[in-house]
């Protein structure tokens, strides 16, 4: 007679609610104060094991945060002070499977269309991308734009979109571009990007 074992792979997936742009085909990762759905089920042959009658445990940095039979689902807010990535851990009987959930910092990005960084005389239109802000609109983001220190208006109704008027008489020299965000309902969420752009 022969004896084989069973062997039990896990599949342990997580979903997080911030912000990205539309086009962005990477992982959406959690920023402090976004929301965290997990699941957990464990595969044999294949297959999808019965896992409804065990008592599932799950933990957070090593801290138990929830148990019960059959709990395959689990969501939990990133700390406002977390500063690194959490340690996930599923147990069922006995048996540890780990995970990583990462923790961002929220990002944007001056999306620069201009070939080289140049820009011409005249009207010059860039936009702001943003990554993993709790916001479901980017109207709820504050915006300051700045071209050599100077604050300079984006669109009332699209503050994503910045219209930048080049002189003529700057031709030759060279405009730095900023841009700060911050959420208007959570000062500590911010995040700010710089081009350096040459009038040609």
């Amino acid at each position: 007679m022969i004896l084989t074992t069973l062997i039990l792979i896990p599949f342990i997936s997580w979903q997080a609610n911030s912000y990205v742009p539309y086009f962005y085909q990477g992982k959406v990762l959690p920023t402090n104060n976004s929301e965290v759905t997990t699941s957990f089920e464990l595969l044999s042959d294949g297959k999808v094991s019965d896992i409804s009658r065990k008592n599932i445990r799950w933990y957070l940095d090593n801290q138990l945060y929830k148990s019960g039979v059959g709990l395959k689902n689990i969501s939990f807010i990133v700390d406002q002070f977390k500063r690194d990535d959490y340690q996930l851990k599923v147990s069922v009987d006995g048996v540890d499977y780990p995970a990583v959930i990462p923790v961002a910092s929220p990002e944007v990005v001056i999306d620069n269309p201009y070939y080289n960084n140049s820009v011409k005389p005249g009207i010059n239109l860039f936009r702001a991308l943003y990554y993993f802000f709790n916001i479901k609109n980017v109207r709820e983001l504050s915006h300051v734009w700045s071209a050599n220190s100077i604050t300079t208006e984006s669109r009332a109704n699209n503050p994503d979109i910045l219209e930048l008027e080049v002189p003529v008489a700057a031709v030759g020299s060279e405009i730095n571009l900023n841009l700060s965000v911050k959420n208007k309902k959570n000062n500590f969420e911010f995040a700010d990007d710089k081009i350096n752009l040459n009038v040609k």
